[in-house]
């Protein structure tokens, strides 16, 4: 089979078995998780930080919700990862904008968009903190004129809302998943330390 054959054969897909429906009980108990979640987020959006325009109530913690309440299992939901992966996202697009406005740049949108989420991507595989919603903060600020008027609301932005909404969600999650006798987060703290128990372990059996 040739190079292109083997290519456009991949769009089968890999046979790989779909995840089944999960129970009733566990879509409730991603319900209840969510709407906490976001609710306590807007709350505070609405009564503290919005008078001081400072925007918390940002997009990417839909998609942060579903992964914490839904796919709690998934390595991408564990809190090191929605922690650092988030708070990655907006450091990198503030970096990002500051380059772009010293080079008189920051009305090319799409460059500043692309990026801040492939340099996101990048600093969180080398930090081991994949968290895909942690791209979509990046750019979110990319895009938003608001924070870019703002010399403190560009500064401020890994921390509100990026970290903040994040330890918001991850605190959330640990007190909600963990009422259901089913569930039990977070998997683990530190994907650091379980490599090298891993790496023990191996040399152990060795």
């Amino acid at each position: 089979m040739s190079c292109v054959g083997e290519y456009f054969a991949k769009y089968r897909g890999a046979g790989a078995a779909g995840t089944p429906i999960p129970a009733w009980s566990h879509t409730a108990w991603s319900f209840i998780g969510s709407f906490i979640g976001i609710a306590v987020i807007g709350l505070l959006q609405t009564y503290y930080f919005g008078p001081h325009h400072f925007h918390l109530m940002v997009p990417a913690y839909g998609a942060m919700a579903t992964l914490l309440f839904s796919a709690i299992k998934a390595p991408v939901a564990q809190p090191y990862n929605t922690i650092v992966g988030n708070t990655l996202g907006g450091i990198v697009t503030v970096c990002v904008t500051l380059v772009l406005q010293f080079f008189s740049m920051d009305d090319w949108v799409w460059l500043g968009g692309a990026l801040s989420v492939s340099l996101t991507i990048v600093c969180q595989e080398l930090m081991n903190a994949v968290h895909p919603p942690g791209a979509a903060t990046a750019l979110i600020f990319s895009i938003k004129v608001p924070w870019h008027k703002s010399h403190v609301l560009l500064a401020m932005f890994p921390l509100v809302p990026a970290l903040l909404g994040a330890c918001v969600l991850v605190i959330t999650a640990l007190l909600v998943n963990n009422l259901a006798a089913s569930r039990n987060y977070p998997l683990w703290w530190s994907p650091i330390k379980m490599a090298r128990t891993d790496e023990k372990k191996q040399i152990g059996r060795a």
